[in-house]
């Protein structure tokens, strides 16, 4: 499906993102099968992990930083990365502070989760992008704990001996 702007996607996206209340919902995942960001070299025209993030990004990103989502959680990657807080292919802060230094409104951080299941992906760029983190290329899964409207904590736990190889709090401020 299109999800370009004025597309029939693209608004129902804009409708729903307009209706939270944030006071009564104040975290907000958006969750798509293809990521947005991704360390992968599968670079193919039109159909390249890279040419449909670019395409994500140029026409859905706009909506995560107006709106103040989260957290972005995609698939498609059989692999678990995480991202800085990050708008525009720069990191506006780590994901740990999840703060601008210019606002205290959130960022959305990305998280592809896409280590259950199939084959893990073998197709990572010789250098890691600098607005990914953290990068495990092992099963697992991912917890989410939402302490309370201003406090959320992530965990990655690989699937083989249930160690947790990557822990992030997101914070955001009252609403």
């Amino acid at each position: 499906h299109t999800f370009s702007k004025g597309s029939k996607q693209y608004n129902w996206i804009v409708q729903d993102l307009s209706a939270v209340d944030r006071k009564v919902t104040p975290w907000i995942l958006f969750a798509g099968h293809r990521p947005m960001y991704v360390d992968s070299s599968y670079n193919e025209p039109v159909v390249g992990d890279q040419q449909v993030a670019k395409e994500i990004r140029k026409n859905i990103e706009p909506l995560l930083e107006n709106f103040h989502v989260n957290a972005a959680i995609w698939g498609h990657h059989h692999s678990y990365q995480r991202s800085c807080a990050v708008i525009g292919g720069v990191c506006q802060q780590d994901a740990t502070s999840h703060r601008s230094s210019q606002t205290s409104r959130p960022w959305p951080v990305h998280f592809i989760v896409g280590m259950a299941g199939m084959d893990l992906s073998e197709n990572l760029e010789p250098q890691i992008p600098s607005y990914f983190e953290v990068i495990h290329m092992t099963w697992g899964l991912t917890t989410w704990d939402f302490v309370n409207t201003t406090h959320a904590r992530v965990d990655f736990i690989q699937g083989s001996d249930a160690n947790v190889l990557d822990s992030v709090w997101l914070t955001q401020p009252e609403w």
